[in-house]
Order: structure tokens, then C-alpha cells, then sequence
């Protein structure tokens, strides 16, 4: 706020700034902007008392006496939450751990004019720490204390920091979470759609065919003889991994690329020869399975939305399933390799995408 002061319309730009984000005010902060104004309204009265009301001066209206310093403090805070601010109060470890640094001046604890301080800023540091659960959301500290935005962004490397409007959209629009944040929101959730999906689908499984591959059959190590597959279903995810996450934005919009390893179960259409009783000999197709996978590697172009939930994900590339092969004197696994065949549309536009960044 303006001079450490409290003001509403310099709160509701800061609101429009967060884009529907939360806003939160520690409550010691509320007390210093009451403290300020109660201050300045003292002034107030003061100086209007001081001026001369001579017979040429016009008499001055009678200046009440300024509101307690406890009214100005829940006049504020009725303020902030009217408007959909969070006003945030410390735990008492909170308070503990701020006195203990400014009395034996560690962390935020400093001495300014021969007098121990910090203990304010240390709650402000806490607050702004209980923010960073959700790693994939922004955290910004918007503070006209130079000292102290240093001090909180040496503390704690993954926050934001801001001195007015311009700074703080600058980092909403700019802003991309940390790889291994976005990584681990997809190890916890694509799992569950992957087997909603598996289980809405009318053959039990995800078709590997939907995204353009054809799949064929061979030994490690060994690709001169190979069965052709015809189609290869996902019939079930316990596990999935995430490598290799490179995201980028443009404009509002958020994507990258993957490669996810999918532990779980598969079914194949495999392509086999049979006699007939005239001699003849015709292709028949078989479905094997459900087989359990050593891993399934696929690689991805994957889609979020302005809060950087998942929005979709498309396979951009060859996939590598490998199967254990049960035989404890062999370390060769069967493979079954992808490669494109006709792409659907939407597979391709993410492809193009997924091709420019990666570039």
C-alpha cells in the first residue's frame, strides 16, 4: 500500500492484478496500517487545533477525535473480507519463532537504530510460506520494504516478489511453476483419468490405434522376427511416471512435452496365420491378455489451463511397451514398437505444436 498505509482503491487494483487469484493480508500488517492511520489522523486533529481563528477566519468544523486504535483495526479487516481478502492469523509457534529470531537476531531479525526488529517481518515470512502448498500457483509478496522482499526471497527461493501493480502482473502473466511441481500433478492425476477412461471405454481398454501407431512384435535385441499387431489396448494403470517435462506459454495458453512411463496392464490384437481344411492358409486376428508390462513409454504433448490443471494430453511420438518375459535366465524383454501410420487431426496439430517447442 501506498506509504504503508491502508487504501480500498489501491486494494481493489491489486485484486483486478490477481486475476481471481486469493489474496492474502497478514493480520500484523493489519495492525500497522491502523496504526498509521491512527497516527495520522492524531495529526489531523493536532494541526486543526493549532491554526489561528481569528475575526477574519472563517470557523473551522469540529474535528472528532480519531476512532481507537482497535475500532481501525476491525473497520480494516471488515474492509478486506468484505472485498474477498483473506486476512491471515499466526499460530502461537508463529509468534514464538518470531520473537526468538529478532531477540537473538536470526532470520529476519535485524537491528535498525540500535533497536533489535523483525519479529513484524518474520509473521509476514511465515505467512508467505504457508502459501506455497500448491507449488503450480504463484506466491507474491508485494512489499515497498526493498529490505524486506530480499530477505523473504532469500528465505524462501520459490516466492514472488513485487513492489506495485505493474511488478505483480508481470509475474501472473509470466510465471510458470517448477517442472517437478507440474510433474508430480500428473503422476497423481492422469492415473485416475486414464482408468475412467479405460473403464467408459466399450472394449475395456484405450486403443492405442486412436492415436495414429501401428504396433509390431519382437525380441529384444532381435527384430528379424516380429508378429504384427493390430491393435494394442491399455486395460489398466497402477503406476506413471514423468520424465523429461519441458513446458512453455504463449499467451494464455500453457503446454510442453513428456515422456510418461505407464506401469500397468495391456491387451493385444495380434495378426496370425491359420490352415484352413482346404490348405489354404488366411490371417485371423487374436486378442492376447490382459499382460502385465515391465513399462509402457509414450511420449506426450500435454495441455493445462490458467491455474495449470491438465486440460489434455495427446501421444506425439513412437511408444515402447516392454513386456518381462517371466524367464529368469534371459534379460532380453519382449518389445513392441510404434510407428505413425495416418494421423488423426488433433494428433497432429499437437504434434506441430510439440515440433516448434522442442525446437
Amino acid at each position: 500500500m501506498p506509504r504503508g498505509r491502508f487504501n480500498s482503491q489501491t486494494l481493489g487494483a491489486y485484486l483486478n492484478a490477481a486475476g481471481g487469484g486469493k489474496v492474502v493480508v497478514p493480520e500484523v500488517v493489519v495492525w500497522e496500517w491502523a496504526e498509521h492511520a491512527h497516527s495520522a489522523l492524531e495529526d489531523l486533529s493536532h494541526d486543526a487545533r493549532a491554526l489561528s481563528n481569528g475575526p477574519s477566519s472563517v470557523a473551522l468544523p469540529a474535528i472528532p477525535p480519531p476512532p481507537s486504535k482497535s475500532d481501525l483495526v476491525k473497520g480494516i479487516i471488515q474492509d478486506l473480507t468484505s472485498a474477498g481478502v483473506q486476512v491471515w492469523a499466526p499460530e502461537p509457534q508463529h509468534w514464538r519463532d518470531a520473537l526468538r529470531e529478532q531477540v537473538l537476531q536470526d532470520g529476519m531479525g535485524e537491528v535498525r537504530g540500535g533497536v533489535k526488529t523483525g519479529a513484524a517481518d518474520a509473521i509476514v515470512c511465515a505467512c508467505v510460506g504457508s502459501q506455497l502448498e500448491d507449488g503450480r500457483q504463484p506466491v507474491i509478496l508485494v512489499s515497498s520494504d526493498r529490505r524486506l522482499r530480499k530477505r523473504v526471497r532469500d528465505i524462501e527461493e520459490a516466492v514472488l516478489v513485487a513492489s506495485g501493480i505493474e511488478e505483480v502482473l508481470q509475474a501472473v502473466l509470466t510465471f510458470v511453476p517448477p517442472t517437478e511441481e507440474l510433474a508430480l500433478a500428473i503422476e497423481e492425476n492422469l492415473p485416475l483419468r486414464l482408468n475412467e477412461a479405460i473403464a467408459e471405454s466399450a472394449n475395456g481398454g484405450l486403443s492405442f490405434a486412436t492415436y495414429g501407431v501401428r504396433l509390431e512384435v519382437g525380441v529384444s535385441g532381435d527384430d528379424s522376427e516380429v508378429e504384427p499387431i493390430l491393435d494394442l489396448y491399455l486395460s489398466q494403470v497402477e503406476l506413471l511416471e514423468v520424465h523429461d517435462l519441458r513446458v512453455a506459454r504463449r499467451g494464455v495458453e500453457n503446454y510442453g512435452l513428456a515422456s510418461i512411463r505407464i506401469f500397468g496392464d495391456v491387451q493385444l490384437v495380434i495378426e496370425q496365420p491359420w490352415t484352413r481344411p482346404d490348405g489354404a492358409v488366411e490371417m485371423s486376428s487374436a486378442l492376447v491378455g490382459p499382460l502385465r508390462t515391465a513399462f509402457t513409454d509414450v511420449p506426450v504433448a500435454i495441455s493445462w489451463d490458467g491455474d495449470w490443471n491438465v486440460t489434455s494430453w495427446s501421444v506425439t511420438g513412437a511408444a515402447v511397451v516392454v513386456m518381462d518375459t517371466y524367464d529368469d535366465d534371459s534379460d532380453d524383454d519382449l518389445k513392441f514398437r510404434a510407428t505413425h501410420v495416418a494421423r488423426h487431426p488433433a494428433a497432429e496439430t499437437q504434434a506441430d505444436e510439440a515440433t516448434e517447442l522442442g525446437s
